[in-house]
């Protein structure tokens, strides 16, 4: 993976957004004709992305609202990756009089699934970074989709610090950062004063209140604070790290790394109060939590089962992108790349391949099956001195023939004895008419 360089600057007149920039070369570019700064968002993430990636972007280079729906080969999700180009529509796509769209670049994304992008406005902001909600939503505009960097990034790591709130001094203690520090400087927490209140950066987390025994509210980042002070806590869940927890008058907890609903899902034991928290951050962790899965992992391998079924069924590969949601160069893509997936289409067409030839050399040679009937028959009976009509129910079985089906057997002998020449095409079978008309008659002078 490429470590990723968050931007947070504006530009400078380099290759990347001027010199070597088409929008800048067709007069849609950031800086005016005499060089003066202008902005423009297209003309921004197109050079962002020729930043990236280092060679010459394949992007729209028309109106932002175009990019999500244009052809360039590049992956697409609604899911965000760094350096991915987010795209908004406005109004109706291609009318430019509504609205244009906006385009932007994302640089970061937090656990919460919200993201920091970098931006420039058309004959407005040259440059600006914009935090977007995890729904993507713009004020005034529709959220289209990302658009994948080929280069896949890897977020420099960033330093996590947390703290806790002490309540026999009733105030909250210095911040420890995770998986930093020794001694006392490795936790954050006075042993034998409880606590009733934690912050992290940025991690996902929540307390259990012990006096009232139940969960808070989850916390994301340092939006707020988990815990209800003065209340001890008593229990702690923290997504995307290591974490464990001392008891008060005891001792350290084991290390917990996950987040569930069992005992191995939560730091402590209910009803004992915490006094001490450690934290250690495994950066495998935090990228699993900032980047997103790719797109073969969330749309196709997640999808195995389904693949198969539709196979069964003699869906096309079509079908199969077009359910998948993904592009046609991608699935072949994908279908080269990743073995898994190319022997998942082999294996799942040989089943119905074989049953389909087996019907076929069944048909061609002709078989015998059994048609059953139901006969109905009317009856009488005595009763006494009455006379009482009745039906009688009977079933009839009888074994049929099929006869031999010429075109199949052609089918199966052109595929299968190719070398004796058996073909389907009319001008083939004409000409093989015609040679055997000219031998016969080569036979018939010979025969004189």
């Amino acid at each position: 993976m490429t470590e990723f360089v968050k931007r947070t600057t504006k530009p400078t007149k380099d290759k990347y957004y001027y010199s070597d920039n088409i929008f800048q070369a067709s007069g849609y570019g950031m800086w005016d004709s005499k060089g003066n700064e202008r902005g423009n968002c297209t003309a921004y993430a197109w050079g962002r992305f020729y930043e990236l990636t280092g060679k010459y972007p394949k992007l729209c280079t028309s109106n932002a609202e175009n990019w999500y729906k244009y052809n360039d080969g590049y992956e697409r999700s609604k899911t965000p990756k760094l350096g991915a180009v987010i795209v908004w529509s406005k109004g109706k796509i291609g009318n430019a009089k509504d609205g244009a769209g906006h385009v932007a670049v994302v640089e970061e994304i937090y656990p919460d699934g919200s993201i920091l992008t970098s931006n420039s406005g058309w004959k407005s902001t040259f440059f600006y970074m914009k935090k977007i909600p995890s729904n993507y939503k713009l004020n005034g505009y529709k959220f289209e989709g990302f658009i994948y960097n080929p280069v896949e990034f890897e977020e420099k790591p960033k330093k996590i610090t947390y703290q806790v709130y002490d309540n026999v001094k009733n105030k909250w203690l210095n911040n420890i950062t995770a998986g930093e520090g020794t001694g006392i400087m490795a936790y954050a927490g006075n042993f034998g004063n409880a606590i009733s209140g934690l912050k992290v950066d940025e991690l996902k987390y929540r307390a259990h209140d012990k006096k009232k025994n139940k969960w808070l509210p989850w916390v994301i980042g340092r939006s707020d604070y988990a815990g209800n002070l003065p209340n001890d806590i008593d229990g702690v869940q923290i997504y995307n790290c290591k974490y464990r927890v001392h008891l008060k008058g005891g001792t350290w907890l084991s290390w917990i790394s996950k987040v569930d609903n069992t005992s191995m899902g939560y730091a402590g034991i209910i009803g004992k109060s915490i006094d001490a928290i450690e934290i250690k951050v495994e950066w495998c962790l935090m990228t699993k939590a900032r980047g997103a899965p790719s797109k073969y992992e969330t749309h196709v391998k997640a999808r195995f089962n389904e693949i198969s079924e539709w196979l069964s069924l003699g869906a096309t590969e079509k079908e199969i992108w077009n359910n998948l949601g993904i592009h046609k160069s991608t699935f072949y893509d994908y279908k080269s790349k990743y073995k898994e997936f190319s022997d998942l289409l082999k294996k799942g067409r040989k089943k119905p391949v074989e049953e389909i030839k087996a019907a076929m050399l069944k048909r061609a040679k002709g078989f015998q099956y059994e048609e059953t009937k139901t006969v109905i028959e009317r009856i009488e009976y005595e009763d006494g001195d009455t006379i009482v009509p009745a039906r009688k129910v009977r079933t009839e079985v009888t074994t049929k023939t099929a006869l031999p089906d010429v075109a199949a057997g052609l089918v199966l002998l052109k595929h299968w004895d190719k070398d004796s020449g058996w073909t389907t095409d009319p001008q083939s079978l004409e000409l093989k008419k015609r040679e055997l008309e000219l031998k016969e008659k080569k036979l018939e002078e010979e025969s004189w």
